[in-house]
């Protein structure tokens, strides 16, 4: 069995206190069972032919480059083939219906985002609740988001980008990958925390924001920093800052919005998989089981160098966080005044 450790304090405080994201991580066990004892007890297993990951997001974006970096392990340790489809567009509502309306038997999972759950929240939206409509297999991976900034703008620090910002105002703008996705809400609560008015831009997913940033038709971007690195290494990007409550392990040398002197800022990224609604407790139990036998030394090494943290939690354990993160953005969306 694989277990991971992770290295988080538990002293951050986000605005009214609710459902500190690192204090529920940093409790969660990450033992489990083997393939191979889950798939014997298992009543249900799920029927010969592939396994679809569905992403809700353009293809070339973060969420869609980890999905396909768990795609051959994952395959691998449950037996099936998987492919990863991109059904993008409506803030991430077309691919989250898609696999709400799917057959409950483990073909069809949902590779989701904090968006999920900000949708129901920020829209109000009466047609899912993440929380009940769809069922918990696991988080895979977390992740503190880089404020990136194109060249151009002349800032190699969140100081300075606050005061480029405060000296030209409605000048500056921030690409994301939709409205009221977690790019856009830390967007808005740098904003909100330096007080300052940067102009959000949305596109319809990360792999087009990005291009556009790269291009120098957006100014900076706060995003995973997954698929950053060549831009950074060739000097096309700048990396200002990280949005965790502490540094992260592949950039230990880049300070975090925090300590620039906001130090109740902090946005950070996670990314799970979801099943339809009523998939039977032993097909959850061989994805969950598969998804963590996937987690090798070698696939953390992987993703760690991307910028993510491989974090796989049991779905119980999943379950309780994504309870904790609606009560936070709740707070957060409330004390930042976002709205759609």
């Amino acid at each position: 069995m694989h277990k991971m450790v992770i290295p988080m304090k538990n002293n951050h405080s986000y605005p009214k206190g609710n459902g500190s994201l690192w204090k529920v991580i940093s409790t969660m066990a990450f033992g489990f069972a083997s393939v191979t004892s889950t798939i014997a007890l298992a009543q249900d297993s799920i029927p010969d032919g592939p396994v679809s990951i569905n992403v809700a997001y353009a293809p070339g974006g973060s969420t869609d480059l980890m999905a396909r970096t768990l795609q051959g392990p994952f395959s691998e340790a449950l037996g099936h083939s998987v492919v990863v489809e991109n059904r993008p567009g409506g803030s991430t509502i077309i691919g989250t219906t898609h696999v709400i309306n799917a057959e409950p038997n483990g073909q069809t999972l949902l590779y989701g985002t904090n968006a999920t759950l900000l949708n129901q929240i920020l829209r109000d939206y009466d047609d899912y609740d993440p929380l009940t409509d769809l069922s918990h297999v696991g988080i895979a991976a977390t992740q503190s988001l880089g404020v990136l900034a194109h060249p151009s703008l002349g800032v190699d620090t969140i100081e300075e980008l606050v005061e480029h910002a405060r000296a030209n105002p409605g000048d500056v703008n921030f690409a994301s990958s939709g409205n009221a996705s977690l790019q856009h809400i830390a967007g808005e609560m740098l904003n909100a925390a330096a007080d300052i008015d940067i102009t959000h831009i949305p596109y319809t997913g990360a792999g087009p924001a990005m291009t556009d940033l790269v291009a120098g038709r957006a100014d900076i971007m706060i995003t995973s920093l997954l698929g950053a690195g060549d831009y950074l290494e060739s000097g096309q990007l700048k990396l200002l800052a990280t949005t965790g409550p502490e540094r992260t392990q592949a950039y230990p040398d880049v300070p975090t919005v925090a300590e620039a002197g906001y130090p109740e800022y902090a946005a950070v990224s996670y990314q799970a998989f979801y099943a339809p609604r009523d998939t039977p407790e032993s097909i959850i139990d061989q994805l969950n089981s598969a998804l963590s036998q996937a987690a090798t030394d070698e696939l953390v090494e992987q993703v760690l160098e991307t910028g993510l943290e491989l974090h796989i939690t049991s779905p119980s354990e999943m379950t309780e966080f994504l309870r904790n993160e609606a009560e936070r953005y709740e707070a957060i969306i409330e004390e930042v005044g976002i709205s759609l």
